[in-house]
Order: structure tokens, then sequence, then C-alpha cells
């Protein structure tokens, strides 16, 4: 084959676009690590116990592990996409491929080495990044693993933005960011992390200052309010403007087959297959397409990972398998769940205080019989008492007085009122935590594994993250 000369001039915006790429990635997992510790630094006394520190201890390096292995795999992948591409990349230009990548004379060898790397011409002739999305989208084995991905995040773009803002998580954006640059697998267990380390809501009150260069959090908080005015608390766009999204995602679908120029009415398939056979030869087909391409295998092992560390968080958290089954399945309803933890019985009747008498005197007239006087009568009492026995049947005898020291007098004290804390109380009680059980609910771990496989990664993450919302 002979060479072929380079067609374009060397155009350095590609370069500075991978550079920023790799930039970022550096910088945002620095800025999420720095952000998980001062959060740790930041909890309160009564957040720092020590049962709660021993179940952090134990399911911090789980997670750790995790985001290790999705970031490794990221690598890998992303290295040996690069080097396949450039191969195709050389071989179609006649460039010989470079023996071993480090030279004499380092990693650019002189320009008269044979074994020269061409970066620079390599990423101004080839879009790498449409490369990837092409080459995922190519056929339907493929864009399944993408689709995963895609409606996964969206799932916990949802959870970010209401336990980030619930717990006042600093750099939630970056969890976010990390999702797109890196993959979705790293960002989540990175949040999950974020989740066991404040467990309760970070005082709202004090600004958090990250010691993370070039710019402290203020900084940027002052740039972006410059830039982008604050919005008040529960702000949103108008529902106008989601409904438009949804119309134009679902118009796409009939709009791609006239622009991809194919049939949109197929015939149908007249071989007769039970439905267990055509399932399984999907599912396996599904399950081959990872070895097609390094960005399809990529985009698989990070729903792989994605799924095992999902159903691992279930377990963590223990979640209620009726609330994980309302948020996965639509149109089923929530439950009306109250916002007191589960401990805390409201409605529980009180016991009834029996009232003291207020004195003797009270007690001894409801008596309905007469006390009678100790010692001997006299004659004259007892006469006139039976003269008159029978005209006063009805009369009750006055009650004579005790003899002896008079009773004293004791206040009546007034009980204390049951303890009603204030609405802000209320809520952080009810926005707070409970610790982790100290056996994982793998119940709840086997359905999301099972919502996984029969419906995909979205539902499941989208039954996990609603129940986790709706069930605290």
């Amino acid at each position: 084959m002979a060479p072929v000369p380079f067609e374009h001039p060397v155009r350095y915006t590609s370069l500075e676009v991978t550079g920023a790429h790799l930039t970022s990635v550096v910088y945002l997992t620095y800025a999420v690590g720095v952000s998980l510790y001062t959060s740790y630094r930041s909890l309160a006394p009564a957040q720092d116990t020590r049962s709660g520190r021993s179940q952090r201890f134990k399911l911090v390096p789980v997670f750790v592990a995790l985001a290790v292995a999705a970031f490794s795999c990221a690598i890998y992948t992303s290295l040996n996409a690069a080097s396949l591409s450039y191969r195709v990349w050389a071989n179609r230009h006649g460039v010989e491929l470079p023996d071993r990548l480090i030279g004499e004379g380092g990693f650019f060898p002189s320009i008269y080495h044979s074994s020269q790397l061409y970066l620079a011409q390599w990423l101004s002739d080839t879009p790498i990044y449409y490369d990837a999305l092409e080459i995922v989208a190519e056929n339907a084995r493929r864009f399944w693993w993408g689709q995963q991905v895609d409606l996964a995040t969206t799932a916990f773009s949802l959870l970010l933005a209401t336990e980030g803002r619930r717990r006042h998580i600093p750099m939630v954006t970056g969890f976010l960011a990390l999702a797109h640059l890196v993959n979705l697998s790293f960002a989540q267990n990175l949040f999950y992390l974020a989740l066991l380390l404040t467990p309760a809501p970070l005082p709202a009150d004090e600004e958090l200052e990250l010691p993370v260069a070039p710019l402290r959090t203020s900084t940027w908080r002052r740039i972006r309010d410059r830039v982008i005015s604050p919005k008040p608390a529960n702000w949103h766009p108008h529902p106008l403007l989601f409904y438009s999204i949804l119309a134009l995602n679902y118009g796409s679908l009939f709009v791609l087959p006239y622009a991809a120029e194919t049939p949109v009415l197929f015939p149908w398939d007249v071989e007769e297959r039970s439905t267990w056979e055509r399932s399984t030869t999907a599912f396996g087909r599904i399950l081959r397409s990872r070895s097609d391409h390094p960005v399809v295998a990529a985009v698989a092992w990070d729903v792989i990972i994605s799924a095992i560390s999902l159903g691992l968080w279930a377990a963590v958290r223990a979640m209620d398998v009726h609330d994980i089954i309302n948020s996965a399945i639509p149109f089923r309803g929530f439950r009306t769940r109250s916002l007191l933890p589960p401990n805390v019985k409201e409605g529980t009747p009180k016991p009834a205080i029996k009232a003291e008498p207020e004195s003797a005197e009270e007690v001894e007239s409801d008596h309905p019989m007469t006390l009678r006087r100790s010692g001997r009568q006299r004659k004259s009492r007892l006469d006139s008492i039976a003269s008159s026995s029978g005209a006063s049947e009805d009369i009750t005898a006055p009650v004579p007085r005790k003899r002896g020291r008079p009773r004293k007098y004791k206040p009546v004290v007034e009980e204390d009122s049951a303890y009603e804390p204030t609405p802000s109380e209320a809520r952080e009680a009810a926005e707070g935590n409970e610790l982790p059980p100290d056996n994982l609910d793998w119940e709840s771990a086997a359905l999301v594994w099972g919502l996984t496989a029969a419906g995909g990664l979205a539902s499941a993450t989208a039954g996990v993250y609603g129940g986790e919302c709706i069930s605290r």
C-alpha cells in the first residue's frame, strides 16, 4: 500500500480538546475527593458516633474498590480504543507503527526516527468522540448498552439534585461531570461514598471552603452568581419546556428511518419461534457484542459495574421492596409515607392520670355513711337522736371534724406539657438517616438485579433512587 500524504494541515484544536478532557478528569477527581474529606470533617458530634464510624469503616472500602475498578476499566478500554484508532489511521496513511511507545528520545523521538508518533495529525484527521458514538449506535445490539447508560444517567442526575441539595453536599456538579467524562459507575460509587460520609445534612449557614486549586469554592460561586443569577429554592422551569423536549425526543424516533433511508415498515417474521428462543437469542447477541470493539466494551463494563454497585447500595440501605417497585414501574403510584422516622409512633393514647382530691373534707362529704365518733356518747345526745329519727330520716347528720393536727396544704403541681419541636427541628429530624443495619438486605439486592436483567439498568436505577428519596 502506497503511503497516503496528510490531507489536512495540523489543527491543534482537537489536541487541545483532548488535553482539556484529561485535565478536567484529574481536576474533578481531586476536587470530589477533597469535598468528601471536607464533608466528613464537618459532621456534627451527634452523627460521628462510634457505631456510625464502625459502619463506615466496613462499607467505605467496598465502594472505593468499585470506584477504582470502574476508573481502571475506563482507562484500559480508552487506551485500547485509542491505539486501535491510531493503527487504522496509520495503515491508511502508510505511516509505520512504532515498535515501542517510549523510544530513545522519550514519547516524542526525533523527527528522523521511523517510529515517530503523529498524534497531532491523527487527532486532526480523526474525530474520536464522534467515531465512538457512531460505533456504539451502529446496530441494535451495541445501542442497547448505550441506551442503558443514557437513561441511568438521567435518573442519577435526579438523585444528585435531590440528595445534594438536601444534604448540602459540595461539588455536586463534579459528580455529574465525571459521569460524562469518565463513566457512570465511577461517579455513582463516588456519590455513594458521599452519602455514607454525610449521613445528615451539613450546616447550611456555614460556607464549606474547599482547598481545591486553582480557585476556592467561594470564588467559583461568585463567578457563577455573576454569570447566572441565583434562583430561589424550589425553582423549576415551565413544564411546557419539558413537554417540548419529550415531544422532540419521541418525534426523532419516527424521523430516524427517513434520515437513514431505510423503510419504515418491515415484513413480519413468519418463522414460528417461541418467545423464550427469541429472548435467549437476543440476550446472547447483546452479551457477545461486548467484544466487537473496545468502545462497546467500555460501555458494557460500565453497565455491569453500575448494576453491581446499585444492588449493593440497595442492600446497604435496606430499602423497602414496595418502594423500589413503585418507583421502577410507571403509573403504579406511591404509598403515603410519614415524614417521621419509622421508630416514632404517632397517635399513641396517653395514660389517664387520676386527679388527687384537694382536701379530705370533700372525700368525706361524698361518702354515703356517717362516720362514728370515738368515745362514749352523751345520753342527751342519744335521746335527741332517737326522738328525731322519724322526722329526719332523709337528713344527713353533720360531719364532725377530725381531731389532731390539720393537714398540710400541698400546692397542685402542673404537669409539663409534651415537647413539641419547632418546624425546623422536625424537618431536620425527618431528614436525618438511620444507621445502616449490621446485616445487608440481600432481598432488596436480588430484586434490583432482577429488575436489571428484566427491565434494564434504567428501570433498576429509577427504582433504587426513587426508593432512596421516598423511604426516608
